[in-house]
């Protein structure tokens, strides 16, 4: 039998499209979820075990983890460790969506000596069962910072503050650090990196992150920021800020405020690009060489 093109593959065993007798054997699987556990896991175990495609089998294995017994979980996790390809991905897949905490951790050590398609596939299954406490486990013990940066934005956008506190003072800061707190809404957080870290490019990124938080107390210390500092870059994040948070009643105000023609023209420049009725009236204002 050829195996599938590298396309196909790529795509994923789910998203393969599936022949009259494989969609029957697929329907088949899905009665399973409503048969007893006892009999549909040994059936199940008969499919991954025979001649099936692997569209079939991978099927096989998204509904054993739907049955949630130990019995399903054993074989899950079998195969997960066993398989290899695409199947094994989505038998890891499949623990994700089961969300039973002792096979999720059981895929750390698949992780620490895995390839990188299953590296990234443990990290799916953990982000899928939303357990945050085993994804922060991870970002401490793994050294590959696509990895690293992909878990702290599901983290983030669990809003597992808490365990992205404990990763910071375990010495996992940086960009993506202050980008994690600014999805997951923590304020603080961001405020701590943009008022002390010693490198400026993760401070502009944290004070730039600000505009994320849909909070007063950022909007106003973007403003703050903006006012209060001297390097021209800062500067220029906290107005980047202020324009993703499509604050232009801030951004008007500085722009009445401002001391430069060139600072002006900046000003004016965001408020076009955010719009609306302030934006309007500065511009008009602007056309007419008044103050809006």
């Amino acid at each position: 039998m050829k195996s599938a093109p590298k396309t196909k593959r790529a795509r994923g065993i789910s998203r393969l499209k599936a022949t009259d007798e494989e969609a029957l054997a697929i329907a088949a699987l899905r009665a399973l979820l409503s048969a007893p556990p006892e009999r549909a896991v040994p059936l199940i175990e008969r499919t991954l075990s025979h001649q099936k495609s692997d569209l079939v089998k991978g099927r096989a294995l998204l509904v054993l983890g739907q049955i949630g017994t130990p019995a399903a979980q054993v074989l899950l996790l079998k195969n997960a460790q066993q398989l290899k390809g695409p199947l094994q991905l989505e038998a890891i897949r499949a623990i994700g969506i089961s969300g039973d905490p002792a096979s999720l951790k059981a895929l750390l050590p698949l992780h620490q000596a895995g390839t990188e398609a299953q590296q990234n596939a443990v990290i799916l299954a953990l982000g899928i069962a939303d357990n945050s406490a085993l994804l922060s486990q991870l970002a401490t013990m793994t050294s590959v910072a696509k990895q690293r940066e992909a878990i702290l934005m599901r983290l983030a956008s669990m809003g597992a503050v808490a365990e992205l506190n404990a990763l910071a003072k375990q010495g996992i800061a940086g960009i993506n650090m202050a980008r994690a707190y600014a999805i997951a809404g923590d304020l603080d957080g961001v405020l701590k990196i943009a008022r002390g870290d010693a490198d400026p490019a993760v401070r502009i990124e944290a004070i730039r992150s600000l505009g994320m938080i849909r909070k007063e107390p950022a909007r106003q210390a973007l403003q703050e920021i903006y006012q209060s500092t001297k390097l021209a870059k800062e500067k220029s994040a906290a107005l980047s800020g202020l324009h993703i948070a499509r604050d232009e009643k801030r951004v008007l105000s500085l722009y009445r405020s401002a001391q430069t023609a060139e600072e002006k023209r900046e000003l004016l420049r965001v408020l076009g690009w955010i719009g609306g009725d302030a934006a309007l009236e500065a511009i008009d204002a602007a056309l007419e060489g008044k103050q809006p």
